[in-house]
């Protein structure tokens, strides 16, 4: 007898059969065993399919579950940062990073450039570096577009314009809008905002000394591998409720997210105006 095992394989199922073909007169064929595996497949996932694209419900899935997880990281970055100027006294709550109502929708850039320069209130310095750890910045001159396509990131060129000038990011933008109100910011890299964010301490410091200590600076800041104030890297783990043995052994988390999130300011539009 010889064993054949066929298969069907289509786009929304897979037919199998398990057969005994006779090889001569004395034996008789006969199908031993057969089935199908129906795979629900939707009309959109079947004309994806049929397209060449090989893209599986699960993978959909999984880029939604990521950039859900980095919004919720994005956040908890923030909120740290904003209790880190709470408990060391820069502001009094979170109310105090709201814009003033006669506030010109530039104040910030125009505090980031004066503040390598003079000297800015602790609440203006809170907000600024806020403003800096809203932007990673990226670390080469490639970012990632689509599945199958990328593009250079137009920082090259202001790269070489900011150590030409010795500017720095905040200062580049203020001299660029002062120009021409409606330009568009650019992309910039990590070390640019890093430069930034140390050249503000050193010049701030001098002003604040009691409140910009060098252990701030060690624990929150550019001297850190991770630092926070540069939003590099997230501060919270957020633990899936799929894992509680994880939560469990560790003994660090009584719920699925260990820090619960805080209501933040309300951001409303202000008087349109120029650096």
């Amino acid at each position: 007898m010889k064993k054949v095992l066929g298969l069907d394989l289509g786009v929304a199922s897979i037919g199998w059969a398990y057969i005994l073909e006779a090889e001569n007169e004395n034996e008789t064929s006969e199908i031993v065993r057969m089935g199908v595996r129906i795979v629900p497949v939707s009309h959109e996932e079947k004309k994806r399919f049929m397209d060449g694209k090989t893209e599986t419900p699960t993978q959909v899935r999984r880029i939604k579950r990521g950039m859900r997880r980095n919004l919720d990281r994005f956040q908890q970055r923030r909120d740290k940062l904003i209790d880190i100027f709470i408990q060391e006294g820069w502001i009094d709550d979170r109310e105090d990073l709201a814009p003033a109502p006669d506030e010109h929708p530039h104040y910030i850039h125009e505090m980031r450039a004066r503040a390598v320069d003079e000297q800015v209130s602790l609440r203006d310095l809170a907000r600024i570096f806020l403003a800096i750890n809203k932007k990673r910045g990226y670390k080469s001159n490639r970012k990632l577009k689509g599945e199958d396509e990328g593009s250079a990131i137009n920082a090259v060129d202001v790269v070489e314009e900011l150590k030409k000038t010795g500017a720095t990011v905040g200062e580049y933008i203020c001299t660029k809008i002062q120009a021409d109100p409606d330009y568009i910011i650019p992309q910039f890299y990590t070390a640019n905002y890093e430069d930034e964010f140390n050249r503000i301490w050193e010049v701030q410091r001098q002003y604040y000394p009691d409140q910009l200590t060098d252990t701030l600076n060690k624990n929150y800041g550019t001297n850190r591998k991770k630092p926070l104030l540069l939003s590099l890297k997230r501060y919270f783990r957020v633990w899936k409720p799929s894992n509680p043995r994880a939560r469990e052994e560790r003994g660090d988390c009584t719920s699925t997210v260990c820090v619960a999130k805080r209501p933040r300011a309300k951001w409303s539009p202000t008087n349109s105006s120029t650096c």
